[in-house]
């Protein structure tokens, strides 16, 4: 990711759109959907069949970390930021106005579509290569 100085600061925001928040819990609820994917067993003895052992812990790990995002995102705009400008509202911004802006990250700043794939390319790989495992599951023949 190229990181660039910023040129304009009326165009710096410190937040995301509300949008790559929405992709992040779609794709999260996703990983809970392909999780229930691997509730079909090949063993009619449920004593050999984990699935539900599965299925339970995983979708207790997308609830808690859709919670802590959660948490994290009202923790945010309740704190007091210096960086932050007031009248600032992404939410009255369409996301193609905001992708062009410069976000302010740890590093410094960057594109706001490159840092909204920042935030969103772990929890799609997850989702969909989920996804995958649950499709080669059904389509690999019993043994």
């Amino acid at each position: 990711m190229a990181m660039s100085a910023p040129q304009d600061r009326d165009r710096t925001t410190v937040r995301f759109h509300p949008w790559v928040f929405k992709a992040v819990a779609g794709l999260v609820l996703l990983m809970i959907v392909a999780a229930w994917g691997f509730t079909a067993t090949w063993s009619d003895d449920p004593a050999e069949s984990y699935t539900g052992l599965v299925l339970a812990m995983v979708s207790y790990f997308c609830v808690i970390a859709l919670g802590l995002g959660w948490m994290m995102v009202r923790l945010a705009r309740r704190s007091p930021d210096p960086a932050r400008r007031e009248g600032e509202e992404p939410s009255r911004q369409s996301f193609y106005e905001w992708k062009s802006r410069e976000i302010e990250v740890g590093s410094g700043h960057q594109r706001g579509s490159h840092a909204a794939i920042d935030v969103i390319l772990i929890p799609a790989a997850v989702a969909f290569g989920m996804l995958a495992l649950v499709i080669v599951w059904h389509l690999a023949p019993a043994g």
